[in-house]
């Protein structure tokens, strides 16, 4: 230890910081720095905050591979990450269940329609102009929405062979919501889960 008399012999340290001590949350931080170095990648897809990770990718292939690194680098440093509370969460398109709001949900989006709509005669509900693909409508009669149009042809671009529930990467178990960091935060990547 360095001291203004000067260097000290070595000695052992048999202490740890105590809880709620204000140098904790400083060896926490540089012994994380140290330990996630092999593990951390490239630009803003990773956010690490204290011990909690966000993983975000393109498809769920690169996801498991940033999985499969981080895992890796952490096994390398002697840490390991808890199966138990790791989640995986696909966003947007593919979400697979529609959030339904309003009195009259749409067929396709799930989000509460207005005046600007038409209603599907397979499924008998209501679609915004934006989700039917129309350019106008007037005179529209006998109107199929893409959804119940999607099923008739045999796919449906919301689902998937694994399905919210499953468990993906190697015991990562897939879910439609979690809340992160006080925030519940949704497939659909909307707030109204939250709200």
């Amino acid at each position: 230890m360095k001291t203004i008399a000067g260097t000290s012999e070595a000695f052992d340290i048999r202490v740890g910081v105590h809880q709620g001590s204000a140098l904790s949350p400083l060896l926490f931080i540089i012994v994380m720095e140290e330990a996630t170095k092999l593990a951390r990648g490239d630009g803003p897809w990773e956010l690490l905050y204290a011990d909690d990770l966000v993983l975000t990718a393109e498809s769920k292939e690169e996801v498991t591979d940033m999985f499969n690194r981080w895992k890796e680098g952490m096994e390398q440093r002697g840490l390991k990450i808890n199966m138990e509370k790791t989640k995986s969460m696909v966003t947007g398109n593919k979400a697979r269940e529609r959030i339904q709001s309003g009195r009259w949900p749409c067929g396709c989006c799930g989000r509460g329609v207005g005046a600007n709509s038409v209603l599907c005669t397979e499924c008998n509900k209501w679609c915004h102009k934006r989700c039917t693909g129309l350019r106008n409508l007037r005179g529209v009669q006998n109107f199929v929405c893409p959804r119940c149009a999607r099923e008739e042809v045999g796919g449906d671009d919301y689902e998937d062979n694994e399905g919210p529930g499953s468990v993906v990467n190697g015991g990562v178990l897939e879910v439609e919501q979690f809340c992160y960091l006080g925030d519940v935060l949704d497939c659909e990547a909307g707030v109204k889960r939250a709200v």
